[in-house]
């Protein structure tokens, strides 16, 4: 345990290994600091981490009440999922550009999930720094914050990062009690366009079915591998795999698969996750092949327009869309969230 003398009475600083000991400190009653899902979407990392021999560590800060704030590490070699996304966020070509990495907060992919009282974050992050050195890497980031977390971030951390790389994120709000006010909502022209895209996959013959995720996996695959190989994704077709399984069994329930099938053959999917207060959209895959695909708008009814009107009806306010053609996203109606990673290495990283 290490303790922090500018900590509230009462208050100590402890690193964890395990997923479960951050759920013990959960309070029974109340809002929990960490919502169900997020601890999820934790326990997935910490799965696929475990199944590659990595380890995984959790900064918590506890009080009286329990947990108080959180931060997860993720110390990893070269070669590695989360050193290749090191090396994708801040544009190298190289995926190999560290022979370690440590990240703060995100695997280099989801949101920064770094979490606590305000007042609690820096000691948290100081602490969470000196974790991170203990693995000697070459480099340590901070990935994907947002604009709260990017100033705690940049108030307790050593000055002058060595890197900096900002991604932005599209999210849809949704005050709207059906999808038909949604579209309302548009400009004139791309109410025309959204209403004929949505035409045109009634009138295709195609169906979309949410299907449990882990029923799915082997028969969506291929169609993961297609979107991932044209975009220069270095993942093997067990890691995607390792991916989907992981997501089915971590998310569970609150993680659902929404499939369009020609006949009984998938030609497109998305994952959907149910993270409490939001939706979000996950691993959209497809058969570049099939004439539905360009002809039926599959990108913007899978990924937009059909978990929007889920989302709805289920009372959810926010789907978040991710990272990839935000221009269009933007002509439907979407906002944009700009997202920081930070990193540091050389002399700062030897000396932590």
């Amino acid at each position: 345990m290490t303790r922090e003398t500018t900590l509230p009475r009462g208050c100590a600083i402890e690193v964890l290994e395990t997923i479960e000991e951050v759920d013990r400190l959960l309070p029974k009653r109340g809002t929990p600091l960490v919502p169900e899902q997020a601890l999820r979407e934790l326990d997935r990392r910490q799965l696929i981490r475990e199944l590659n021999g990595l380890p995984t560590l959790y900064v918590v800060a506890v009080d009286g009440a329990g947990l108080a704030g959180l931060v997860p590490i993720y110390p990893t070699p070269g070669g590695f999922f989360e050193s290749e996304q090191a090396a994708v966020l801040f544009g190298e070509s190289d995926r190999f550009t560290w022979s370690s990495v440590s990240l703060i907060g995100s695997d280099g992919v989801t949101p920064n999930m770094m979490t606590a009282r305000i007042s609690l974050l820096p000691a948290l992050l100081r602490v969470a720094w000196t974790v991170a050195g203990r693995y000697r890497p070459e480099l340590i980031s901070a990935p994907l914050l947002d604009e709260e977390q990017h100033a705690a971030v940049r108030s307790a951390l050593p000055p002058g990062p060595a890197r900096l790389a900002c991604r932005d994120e599209a999210y849809f709000d949704l005050p709207y009690t059906s999808f038909s006010e949604y579209v309302a909502a548009l400009p004139k022209q791309r109410r025309r366009q959204v209403r004929s895209q949505r035409r045109a996959l009634l009138e295709s013959g195609l169906t979309v079915r949410s299907v449990p995720p882990l029923e799915a996996v082997e028969a969506v695959l291929p169609l993961l591998a297609q979107v991932e190989r044209k975009y220069g994704t270095t993942a093997t077709e067990d890691e995607m795999r390792q991916y989907l399984t992981s997501t089915s069994i971590a998310m569970g329930a609150h993680c659902s698969m929404l499939v369009a099938f020609d006949g009984q053959a998938p030609v497109a999917f998305v994952t959907l996750w149910d993270a409490g207060p939001h939706w979000r959209t996950r691993a959209w895959g497809c058969d570049y092949g099939h004439p539905a695909v360009r002809e039926q708008a599959l990108y913007f009814n899978l990924t937009f327009f059909e978990p929007i009107e889920r989302a709805i009806a289920a009372g959810v306010r926010r789907v978040y869309v991710g990272a990839e053609a935000l221009e269009a996203k933007r002509r439907r109606g979407a906002s944009v969230r700009r997202l920081r990673s930070l990193g540091w290495e050389g002399d700062i990283v030897a000396q932590r």
